[in-house]
């Protein structure tokens, strides 16, 4: 999204500097250089529509973020309503990490099974 908005960005620096330019070389260009003022016409009615496609990028930026700042919102309000959810969570977290650490710690104590003897020669 980023690359494409510095890509129109560039474009339409491009077409604001030579768009004199562009009126120009189809003025008097096109006398010296057969089809050189077709062509920069061409050009100046092709980019003609950059500053319309940019204000749809902006657009849906402003959207996007519009979605974000939304759900941020309703998360707030659904945790500001529910006021033993967050200690309840942290309670029932506490609760599944302090298992896990014991379960651990048990299997940590238990001897090892011994192995091949291919594996003790090497050590």
């Amino acid at each position: 999204m980023f690359r494409s908005a510095v890509l129109l960005s560039f474009l339409f620096v491009l077409k604001t500097h030579y768009a004199a330019a562009a009126a120009d070389a189809s003025a008097q260009g096109s006398a010296a250089i057969p089809g050189i003022g077709n062509a920069a016409g061409n050009i100046a009615g092709a980019i003609g529509g950059l500053p319309d496609v940019m204000g749809t990028v902006g657009g849906a930026v402003n959207t996007a973020s519009g979605a974000v700042n939304n759900v941020a919102g309703a998360a707030g309000n659904i945790a500001g309503g529910l006021p033993i959810a967050g200690p309840l969570l942290q309670q029932l977290l506490g609760t599944v990490l302090g298992l896990l650490g014991a379960v651990l710690g048990i299997a940590h104590q238990l001897p090892q099974p011994a192995g091949s003897a291919s594996v003790q020669a090497a050590i």
